[in-house]
């Protein structure tokens, strides 16, 4: 099933900070902004970048599928991917964010509506987690989302707060 490029994006944007360091924020919107791009405006994808967008479908999955997100040819082919974490779980719900990197050399303008990706689903057999802790980070959501790297922040806390120590690669 093809998937359409929706109207909402999370872009970066310029800040004085050198990197982002889950050691010492997690606050993605200090890098990060959102977008509204309406149909037959453009968003132009410079090479080398990266952008949040989100599918224009909205989907709901059964228990027994789950799909993988693919890159359709004639974008792939111009050096746009759009998707890096391309499993959806089953019993997703919501529209897909997808992860839009420019790996080409020339700037891609990005339409809302032009068809961008394929799905391609899977069929499952067997119990089915309902998500971690009955809770899934990005469920629901028709918007592309922000980096929830909070978890991951407070993951390293708990593991420094329990005394686990990280000793650096031998040379």
């Amino acid at each position: 099933m093809d998937v359409r490029l929706g109207n909402y994006f999370i872009i970066s944007k310029k800040t004085e900070y050198p990197a982002f360091d889950i050691s010492k924020s997690h606050d993605v919107r200090k890098f990060q902004e959102k977008v509204f791009i309406p149909l037959g405006q453009s968003l132009y994808l410079l090479p080398k970048t990266f952008a949040l967008g989100v599918t224009l479908e909205y989907l709901r999955l059964p228990r027994c599928l789950c799909c993988e997100v693919v890159t359709r040819s004639t974008w792939g082919r111009l050096g746009l991917i759009i998707a890096t974490a391309v499993w959806v779980h089953p019993m997703f719900t919501g529209c897909l964010t997808l992860e839009l990197v420019n790996a080409g050399d020339l700037p891609i303008a990005l339409f809302p509506g032009m068809k961008v990706g394929t799905l391609v689903f899977h069929t499952v057999e067997g119990d089915v987690e309902t998500g971690h802790k009955g809770v899934r980070k990005y469920m629901g959501s028709v918007l592309p989302e922000f980096s929830h790297v909070k978890s991951e922040s407070e993951q390293l806390a708990r593991l420094k707060e329990i005394g686990i120590k990280f000793y650096p690669a031998k040379k």
